[in-house]
């Protein structure tokens, strides 16, 4: 009898593309016995690849939804809370520099100013342009006395957002206090251009 045929004549010939497909899954047993790793670790079809994509997608909405909560409960005052939330919203995704900044947040407010700076730091990291990290950042460093690191932060805060008006009003009394009068004067003329309306506005609006 001919090789791939069956009593009958039903042919069992296998086309070149299947058997590839054994093959390469026969390497894959192998590969799994060499290493006792599961076989979907090596799977190379569209379901297991679907699975894998599936994981992360899914931890970053758990983790979008955990951010969202935070900031809700954060919002409310309830720190201790939102310190939880917040920390799990960031172990779900680490890239996740808005859940670090308010994680961040909740910890400044928290009087935990060591560990606010560590998780705002780690948000400007992620995202260098994100202004409240920034602000609050400059803020948790101050609170410590770090006058040196908090001037620092504070110039970068107002580079980024020059309208926070209190951050020049603060970087200009730090300024002033190692006498560096002048540009403790040119941060109070900018604190005065982002909010005239306040007293050290409309003292520079009449020349004072």
């Amino acid at each position: 009898m001919a090789s791939g045929a069956k009593p009958g004549g039903a042919s069992t010939a296998v086309d070149p593309l299947t058997q590839a497909r054994r093959d390469r899954e026969a390497l894959e047993r192998f590969r799994r016995m060499q290493s006792g790793l599961p076989a979907d670790l090596f799977r190379n079809d569209g379901a297991s690849g679907s699975r894998r994509d599936a994981a992360p997608r899914r931890q970053t909405i758990a983790a979008e939804r955990h951010r969202r909560r935070g900031m809700q409960l954060l919002e409310a005052g309830r720190l201790a809370a939102a310190i939880a939330t917040l920390r799990r919203a960031t172990e779900l995704d680490p890239r996740d520099a808005e859940a670090h900044s308010m994680l961040g947040r909740a910890l400044l407010h928290s009087g935990r100013f060591t560990e606010a700076a560590a998780s705002l730091r780690l948000a400007i990291t992620l995202k260098d342009d994100l202004a409240a990290a920034h602000r609050d950042l400059a803020a948790a460093l101050d609170r410590q006395g770090l006058d040196l690191d908090a001037t620092a932060a504070y110039r970068e805060a107002v580079r980024v957002d020059p309208h926070w008006a209190e951050g020049h009003r603060r970087l200009a009394e730090l300024l002033e206090a190692v006498d560096d009068f002048e540009q403790a004067a040119q941060s109070l003329r900018r604190a005065a251009a982002a909010a005239p309306d306040t007293p050290t506005g409309r003292m520079h609006a009449f020349g004072a």
